[in-house]
């Protein structure tokens, strides 16, 4: 049964296929509308995510934990890299070393859980995933040790 809160947060999963469906469709795509798109579908996947907890269905769709914990890393570089492309002139593109940099975080939770994705039950996953956050918060704070202390 749906609670006011699932049907919300179905709501906005709706709202977000479709504008996201509507700005695919736009002719004339530039650097702006890539990272509007990528912010999207980081929003998309957290509500999915959330949707799927209020309605206690985490334990059948259990490798939407591990997609989540990824997302949290694109929530801050998406959403900085929207808005400095938008007020960008066009000569001062995003380089893709500020990419790299930027979504390092990212790619680095993505490597370290990737073997968890091929466990067959969501209970090995549950338990492997416990087991292996911590050390990917720790990479997190190297990161951010490392790009402060080079910057």
């Amino acid at each position: 049964m749906l609670d006011a809160a699932s049907i919300i947060t179905l709501i906005g999963l709706v709202q977000g296929f479709f504008l996201l469906t509507l700005i695919l469709l736009k002719k004339g795509k530039n650097q702006v509308t890539f990272f509007t798109i990528g912010l999207l579908v980081t929003f998309i996947v957290d509500l999915g995510w959330y949707f799927f907890h209020l309605i206690d269905q985490l334990d059948q769709h259990w490798y939407l934990l591990g997609l989540d914990s990824i997302v949290l890393y694109l929530y801050g570089p998406m959403l900085y890299l929207y808005v400095k492309s938008h007020f960008n002139s066009d000569e001062q593109k995003i380089t893709r070393v500020s990419l790299i940099k930027h979504f390092t975080p990212a790619l680095l939770t993505l490597f370290f859980t990737s073997p968890l994705f091929f466990r067959t039950t969501a209970t090995n996953f549950l338990d492997n995933f416990k087991a292996i956050v911590p050390s990917t918060f720790a990479v997190y704070s190297l990161h951010g040790l490392l790009f402060d202390f080079i910057l």
